[in-house]
């Protein structure tokens, strides 16, 4: 004969580990299961008269009622001294739970007595305690046990035909009450597993934050909205001279700080510019590097007890929840970040020289040349100063004096570009109607270069407008147009300048020529400085025009052939700018 589903598994079941967490409510029904037993046994003890259950059997009833507080108090027991095979105990006390409350109901007259709803709270327990199908088989149970308690009625008294409905009403409820807890008590788990882990998750992902601003390079401070400094890494309480922040308050280990954190929540326009307390140590100065209320930065000065002096660029920074207001960033957390200046400075100092050292190999290498052909148109002006006629020295004066000025003119071009590599800190940002302002840039580009008036044909959207510096665009135009003048043939319309203002793309600018284009091997260096397919090119006007976009907060970048947007633009060599 074939084995039911549950048969094999049921000894696995009831030995199985199970959450520790269901112990505690299992402790608890033990103590419902005590105050039920304790209710009944009074109800025998303080009623003799007029009682409504209990009356077929008194005796049977109050020894049930005394077995069954005994039974609880062993269980009670037992849950505490013997925790193991959980399933185990919860099995064993459904079913002395059902064995109870037939003999009560048996006890009380049968059915009739209104005892069987007695019956639904184990069957609750027992779904909400067991899992899987086990709590079904408890309401199986307990509905055989109604029905054969009260066919013991009708087989041996004759009594009891019409109660079968009232034992099929409760037997149902039984089973719905089965069905609907363990649903409950399953998502109750599943919901309980979810918390864990994500609770495991927060703890994991906080010691990894706590380790990761512990070895930090800058110093981290937090603080809550009560001043109390809830995280502080090394090199902040190196930075400000002070040990052991966490849980102090900030205005007892370092007042100054906790005085400037105050300013900057109540609007940080009285921090910056000023010196705070002559004798606190602590100096605050330059503007702030940002406007917004939930970041602030300024400089400052710690003194320790032994003499000792740091230049902290220190930074408020709030970070507001999705929805909320500015103005609750003084109610919130506060993370202060603290950088040793004078190491910053140090860094930047090497990074400068070392770009510096690079800079100036190259502009001898470039500078070296140049200087070599006015040195030898020297030295050829001074071989032909004898032995020739007049006019044939002065012709060749002529053209040895033209070498030298072209070579001087390329000289003074090198330096002059070299110079222009600092202008994009300089950056003093206008709105730029752009249709004026190119205009006038090609009339003199065109003046300066002695072109035909058609030779740069220009479209431009006239609602087209820009915020950039006006100095670096004009430059960054006047690079792009000269390059392409460079390499087209001067025909008319051989160099276009475009600008198209959409709303998908934004504000685009193109300079294209129909010379023969840019080769794919040189593309990817183009943009380097001192870079130059060209014999009178110094290789910066594209590495500058690219980096005063950069600071303008704009991107300049060459389109390969092919994969122009639009066919306005010429076969040749196409830059695009694309605005913010």
């Amino acid at each position: 004969m074939r084995q039911s589903a549950l048969s094999p598994t049921l000894p696995a079941a009831l030995s199985a580990e199970v959450d520790p967490a269901l112990w505690r409510p299992l402790r608890l029904f033990n103590v419902a299961r005590i105050v039920v037993a304790l209710v009944l046994v009074g109800y025998v003890l303080f009623t003799a008269e007029g009682r409504t259950v209990g009356q077929a059997r008194p005796t049977w009833f109050f020894n049930t009622a005394l077995g069954y507080l005994v039974a609880a108090t062993l269980f009670a027991w037992a849950v505490r001294r013997l925790k193991t095979h959980y399933l185990a105990h919860v099995v064993v006390q459904a079913l002395v739970d059902i064995a109870a409350i037939v003999l009560l109901l048996h006890a009380s007259g049968g059915i009739r007595s209104g005892f069987g709803t007695l019956m639904l709270m184990p069957i609750a327990g027992a779904a909400i305690l067991a899992r899987g199908r086990l709590a079904l088989l408890f309401a199986a149970i307990a509905a055989l046990s109604l029905l054969i308690e009260n066919s013991f009625w009708v087989l041996h008294f004759d009594i009891g035909f019409a109660d079968y409905l009232q034992v099929a009403l409760i037997s149902a409820g039984c089973f719905m009450v089965a069905w609907v807890m363990r649903n409950f008590a399953a998502r109750m788990i599943a919901n309980e597993g979810a918390i864990r882990r994500k609770e495991l998750e927060v703890s994991t992902q906080l010691a990894i934050n706590r380790l990761v601003v512990r070895d930090m390079e800058d110093g981290v401070i937090v603080v809550d909205e009560a001043g109390v400094v809830l995280l502080a890494n090394p090199v902040a309480e190196k930075l400000v001279h002070a040990q052991d922040l966490a849980g102090r308050a900030l205005r007892d280990c370092v007042p100054h700080l906790h005085r400037a954190l105050g300013e900057w929540r109540l609007g940080g326009a009285s921090v910056s510019g000023r010196t705070i307390g002559t004798n606190s140590g602590m100096t605050i100065s330059g503007p702030p590097r940002a406007s917004s209320i939930t970041q602030r930065a300024v400089e400052m000065r710690f003194q320790g007890d032994k003499g000792g002096e740091s230049r902290v660029g220190v930074r408020f920074v709030t970070a507001l929840p999705d929805g909320a207001q500015s103005g609750a960033a003084d109610t919130l957390e506060t993370v202060i970040f603290l950088q040793d200046v004078r190491a910053s400075e140090s860094r930047a100092q090497q990074l400068k020289l070392a770009s510096l050292g690079r800079l100036t190999a190259s502009i001898a290498h470039e500078i070296r040349n140049p200087l070599s052909a006015i040195k030898h148109a020297g030295e050829l002006l001074a071989e032909e100063a004898g032995g020739r006629t007049a006019s044939e020295a002065n012709q060749t004066q002529l053209k040895l004096t033209r070498i030298i000025g072209q070579n001087t003119v390329r000289l003074n071009r090198i330096v002059e570009e070299v110079l222009q590599l600092n202008r994009r800190d300089r950056r003093v940002p206008e709105t730029i109607q752009l249709a004026s302002m190119l205009g006038e840039l090609v009339t003199q580009l065109i003046e300066t270069e002695r072109l035909a008036s058609n030779t740069i044909e220009v479209m431009i959207d006239p609602r087209a407008q820009v915020e950039f510096d006006p100095q670096h665009l004009h430059q960054v135009i006047w690079n792009l147009l000269t390059n392409a003048l460079r390499y087209c043939d001067r025909s008319p319309g051989a160099v276009r300048l475009r600008v198209t203002d959409e709303v998908k793309t934004g504000i685009l600018l193109s300079v294209s020529d129909n010379g023969t284009g840019i080769a794919p091997d040189v593309m990817a260096s183009i943009f380097e400085p001192f870079f130059t397919t060209h014999t009178q090119g110094s290789g910066l006007g594209l590495y500058i025009a690219r980096d005063l976009c950069s600071a303008n907060h704009a991107t300049l970048d060459v389109v390969a052939r092919g994969e122009s947007a639009t066919s306005d633009d010429l076969p040749g060599a196409t830059f695009r700018i694309r605005f913010a």
